[in-house]
């Protein structure tokens, strides 16, 4: 079912070399505030992530950049990637067809027809699958 699910806009404390805060910033009020320390040179810029400092280096860089840390756009960008690369384990390896499977250990033996020529999986899964299996390399 396709719905629409509500996503709070994270913010993260920010603070001057002084130590005064600049306030609550969003991913792109932050990102503006780096490219302005950037352009600046500017040095001492930091941000609260739970209980860690972050600092803002003067390239505009972070000194770290946790789990959790403004990462809710690429997390989702990276699952719709992975939706838009699935394939058929058929069509994975017709694509690359090195190695060879031949023993599909790594497929679902019960359900093997399904589970290689109908079930579409990331190429990421495929090589996983392929990891679990005997498999061949063939010269071309």
């Amino acid at each position: 079912m396709i719905k629409v699910n509500p996503i709070v806009v994270t913010t993260r404390r920010v603070f001057d070399p002084d130590g005064n805060s600049l306030g609550y910033l969003n991913i792109y009020e932050f990102n503006d505030l780096r490219i302005q320390i950037a352009r600046e040179r500017a040095e001492g810029y930091y941000a609260m992530f739970e209980d860690n400092i972050i600092m803002i280096r003067p390239d505009g860089s972070c000194s770290s950049w946790p789990n959790g840390f403004f990462d809710l756009y690429e997390t989702q960008l990276r699952e719709l990637i992975d939706y838009k690369f699935m394939n058929t384990s058929e069509k994975w390896q017709e694509l690359y067809p090195n190695p060879k499977v031949i023993d599909p250990d790594g497929w679902d033996r019960e359900h093997y027809e399904w589970s290689w020529y109908k079930q579409s999986i990331t190429y990421k899964e495929y090589q996983r699958r392929l990891s679990l299996s005997t498999c061949m390399n063939y010269k071309e």
